[in-house]
């Protein structure tokens, strides 16, 4: 596993001296290889990502806020 990661490492690093790497969408980053029966410790890379426009944010940041109470911590001395 060790061996895997350090070749995972070194594959990013040239990675990152490419074309992909430094345009501003960068593409085809190199996959991390494990195993069959170590798949589930591959590291997520893709995020949930919503898009808005501005008049999206707009009326998100517009909505009206709710006021919270924050109660004194009972341990406190």
């Amino acid at each position: 596993m060790l061996l895997n990661r350090i070749w995972h490492q070194l594959e990013v690093l040239s990675w990152q001296q490419t074309e992909d790497a430094a345009s501003r969408h960068p593409k085809n980053y190199p996959d991390l290889w494990l195993p069959d029966f170590m798949e589930s410790l591959k590291p997520k890379h893709e995020k949930e990502l919503e898009s808005h426009d501005l008049d999206d944010i707009k009326s998100i940041l517009s909505r009206p806020r709710q006021s919270v109470t924050v109660k004194p911590n009972e341990q406190e001395s």
